[in-house]
């Protein structure tokens, strides 16, 4: 899910400790892909620019986590779930 860029910070959920160590490990991000995405900024850049980056590239290692390891489902199912949805 992509989230205007205001309204990510608003989506914060509060958590017990176990859940918030289990989020702090799955936000882990390789120094590599930091290095690049810190390249590929300008010269003067927005704290929250920075932050904004930094939540859309754990997204997407997320989904990419979660296509390795088979947890996917089909286009036709994610429409009708989604037409399902918006329907109620």
């Amino acid at each position: 899910m992509c989230l205007p860029r205001k309204a990510w910070r608003t989506q914060v959920q509060r958590v017990s400790f176990p859940q918030a160590r289990q989020g702090v490990r799955d936000m882990e991000i390789m120094k590599s892909k930091l290095e690049g995405m810190l390249r590929d900024l300008p010269e003067k850049v927005d704290v929250e620019d920075v932050m904004y980056r930094l939540y859309l590239l754990q997204k997407i290692e997320a989904g990419e986590k979660d296509v390795t390891e088979g947890r996917t489902i089909a286009h036709k199912d994610a429409v009708e779930r989604l037409s399902k949805k918006w329907q109620n």
